[in-house]
């Protein structure tokens, strides 16, 4: 599913979520692997950049303030 939000914290809601999904579908391959080793190696290094992706996204939505340059998003037009 796809959404969208114009709130800061929402997205990064999304964005958390989306990962935590990942590093789940991660872990179920990781455990399908078998005896191939690079492949195991590979899938591992995702679950580790996921999990760094997760830990950002909970230290951003941590921050009691975010600071938003606009709220206002205007679109324009391409012919």
């Amino acid at each position: 599913m796809i959404t969208q939000s114009l709130e800061v914290a929402e997205m990064l809601g999304q964005g958390l979520a989306a990962e935590r999904e990942a590093l789940k579908a991660l872990t179920t391959l990781l455990s399908e692997v078998g005896d191939d080793v690079p492949l195991r190696v590979f899938v591992e290094q995702l679950c580790l950049d996921t999990q760094e992706h997760i830990e950002s996204f909970e230290k951003l939505l941590a921050q009691k303030r975010l600071v938003i340059a606009t709220k206002e998003v205007r679109l324009k037009q391409v012919a």
